[in-house]
């Protein structure tokens, strides 16, 4: 069961799919919280929330997905390129599965930010830990 974070975006969404938490290092915690299109089943949107878990900001902050040719990927600015700290961020992002039924999502991210005047580069990460139903 979701706890937390990742609990009160399920909640907010109202759909039955459980959030996930996508990455968690160097106090940089993202979760994905997900809701259908209900007029067309291979869509799904992604609504992401970027936490600072420090006391620094991150600043000039980039999530970057990429993903299988057979998904669709539309991914819409984020609330801010700033992260206070203990803040929170979001973005969503919209992914249209050409094989829904036959293949599942998954996508790699890369992100990006500053923090105390330093750039911070993190590899490439895989998700694919989804709900199922996706």
């Amino acid at each position: 069961a979701a706890t937390g974070a990742a609990a009160s975006v399920g909640r907010l969404l109202g759909n039955s799919y459980s959030p996930i938490e996508a990455f968690n290092e160097n106090g940089l915690v993202v979760h994905f919280g997900f809701s259908k299109n209900a007029m067309d089943a291979s869509q799904t949107t992604i609504h992401a929330t970027y936490r600072n878990n420090t006391p620094v900001a991150m600043d000039d902050f980039v999530f970057q997905v990429a993903v299988p040719k057979y998904l669709l990927l539309k991914l819409l600015p984020p609330s801010s390129s700033r992260i206070e700290p203990n803040g929170v961020v979001t973005q969503d992002f919209v992914l249209t599965n050409t094989q829904q039924g036959s293949k599942g999502l998954a996508l790699r991210v890369k992100i990006n930010y500053t923090q105390a005047g330093a750039p911070v580069n993190i590899p490439v990460v895989s998700v694919a830990n989804f709900p199922a139903g996706l």
